[in-house]
């Protein structure tokens, strides 16, 4: 048997729009495939739990640079008078050692984000996406 490693986070990058973004200090993301219980006539027990949508959701820890311009300035999102505009986005994170993808999600927006000014530290914000689906080396999407 093959001795596994684990994985840590100080060798994940993580590419935004194919780019990599190297001012991420932390990621995290949730996956809910909700259930419906179906219920059989005259039975207190769910039969079956039907699946019915799949939610993604994540967060990105990030710094902020002088003069940046923030996600904005990235090209990450837009101000809010030019929502209308807005394209998703796609946020992949790498394992640098084996090249696995962890996560990747094409069609994401960003739907908030957040900065923290302490008066004495690192100015640091979080950034939270939705995305309509998403892979990892598991179950990678065909090529075409």
């Amino acid at each position: 048997m093959a001795i596994q490693t684990i994985l840590t986070g100080a060798q994940i990058v993580v590419y935004i729009n194919g780019s990599e973004y190297s001012l991420v200090s932390g990621a995290s993301w949730d996956v809910q495939a909700a259930r419906k219980a179906i219920f059989a006539v005259d039975s207190p027990i769910a039969y079956e739990l039907a699946p019915t949508t799949i939610q993604v959701m994540g967060n990105l820890s990030v710094y902020r640079l002088i003069q940046d311009g923030g996600l904005e300035g990235y090209g990450i999102t837009q101000f809010p008078t030019d929502i209308l505009s807005e394209k998703y986005v796609t946020i992949t994170m790498v394992d640098s050692k084996s090249d696995s993808v962890l996560f990747c999600a094409n069609k994401c927006a960003i739907v908030s984000q957040r900065w923290d000014i302490p008066s004495k530290g690192i100015v640091k914000g979080t950034l939270v996406f939705q995305a309509i689906d998403w892979y990892n080396e598991a179950h990678e999407p065909a090529q075409s």
